[in-house]
């Protein structure tokens, strides 16, 4: 996995995210998880076997770095609400 891509392959990824937002979007968050499950495994397992288990931790830390753009972009400046 590369570490930096260009700015257009950014902008092509974050154009399929918006892409796959407005499907996912008002479906159940267990429907959701285990669509992006799948999504995810068949990603992981494009890599060589010995490099899955470094891809997924890649792939998690940057995830955890999106998480909080992601609530704000979800929930506004006041973030998650019960």
């Amino acid at each position: 996995m590369k570490e930096f891509y260009s700015r257009e392959d950014a902008e092509a990824a974050l154009a399929l995210s918006r892409r796959i937002q407005k499907i996912l979007r008002g479906k159940d968050s267990g429907f959701v998880g285990a669509a992006l499950a799948d999504l995810v495994s068949l990603w992981i397992i494009a890599h060589h076997p010995d490099c899955r288990e470094d891809v997924l931790q890649m792939w998690v830390k940057y995830m955890r770095k999106l998480m909080p753009m992601s609530e704000k972009q979800m929930f506004g400046d006041e973030g998650w609400h019960e």
